[in-house]
């Protein structure tokens, strides 16, 4: 397996929706509410959705300096040890696994959980049951198989869920 050619996996396609996956998330999906219920009148509403989209353009341009600067594989860790040392950039790299990605996993585990409940109430019982619960474990463990399963049915899942 040296040929770089033999271990591409993912084409450009699966990359960009990987991508994009990662930037929309799942948010979108409840956040607006949210906002909606916090800020009823239309304009302020507005403005509130394009100074976060200026902010996530400043931040992916800021990211895309980062990337020219330093040319090496490992985002974030890379960008911090140069910046505050191996250390800090370790204890940042262990914090992003064990809390911040299982926070995200936990919430969009829950939000599923919260539709399935609306298109299927029988299904899964009322609001924060043992039912709700349970299919969202089911989520997480269906995904975790899928992406055991190796990384070309882990991109068709995550294409099918982007498109």
């Amino acid at each position: 397996m040296d040929d770089p050619a033999a271990r591409k996996k993912l084409s450009l396609f699966d990359a960009t929706l990987l991508v994009m996956g990662g930037i929309i998330g799942v948010g979108i999906f409840f956040n607006p509410h949210r906002i909606a219920e916090r800020v009823p009148a239309s304009g302020p509403y507005l403005a509130l959705w394009i100074f976060g989209g200026l902010v996530a353009i400043a931040a992916g341009f800021t990211f895309a300096e980062l990337g020219g600067s330093f040319p090496k594989a490992g985002g974030w860790f890379v960008y911090l040890r140069a910046a505050f040392g191996p250390f800090a950039a370790f204890l940042f790299a262990w914090v992003v696994l064990c809390v911040q990605s299982a926070g995200a996993i936990a919430s969009i585990a829950k939000f599923f959980a919260q539709q399935l409940h609306v298109l299927a109430p029988a299904l899964v019982g009322d609001a924060d049951s043992s039912g709700q619960r349970a299919a969202a474990a089911l989520l997480v463990l269906g995904v975790t198989v899928v992406a055991l399963l190796g990384i070309k049915r882990a991109a068709l899942l995550q294409n099918a869920c982007m498109l």
